[in-house]
């Protein structure tokens, strides 16, 4: 049988954060934002998951890229991205149960975004990508951040037809 050659890097930031690099073999890495208060009970959790699934799985502790070297041909991320605001008005199971720090973005929802397209260039190779999920009036905005940040960038709709994903290439 045939493997394919493929080697592609993933930087991944959803809560908790996953770093994939896929190639012959499948390594993971899962980083938590130290700064944001994610818990060693969240990080503890995050381990035993991994064991159940006999994942290879390391795991590290990261302001996003502070603990992080290398380059990557790809980020994912689904970062909080709610306005401070507007969290008491979300869902009840959302606002009741997931954490603060998953879901509050700041005053305007994009402190996050600003984040990641100013320290994310300098992580990806030439031609890397970020995908990264929006809220639904957010795509011109991140979009915009991006690009000032020296990517080209697209807005991606859901199957509703709202603002979803912000696809950014590096110039």
């Amino acid at each position: 049988m045939h493997e394919p050659d493929v080697n592609v890097t993933l930087l991944v930031f959803p809560f908790p954060d996953m770093l994939l690099n896929y190639g012959k073999h499948i390594r993971i890495f899962a980083l938590v934002f130290a700064r944001y208060g994610v818990s060693e009970d969240a990080l503890a959790l995050a381990r035993e998951n991994a064991a159940a699934l006999k994942a290879d799985v390391n795991f590290i502790k990261s302001d996003l890229f502070e603990n992080i070297d290398g380059k990557f041909s790809m980020i994912i991320t689904n970062p909080p991205y709610t306005k401070s605001e507007d969290i008491e008005r979300l869902q009840t199971e959302v606002k009741d149960y997931e954490p603060k720090i998953a879901l509050d973005g700041g005053e305007d929802g994009l402190d996050f975004y600003r984040k990641i397209a100013t320290q994310s260039k300098p992580r990806l190779f030439d031609g890397g990508v970020v995908l990264a999920e929006i809220g639904v009036e957010q795509g011109e905005a991140v979009k915009n951040l991006f690009e000032e940040n020296g990517f080209t960038a697209k807005v991606f709709k859901d199957i509703s037809g709202n603002d979803r994903v912000v696809a950014a290439v590096k110039i």
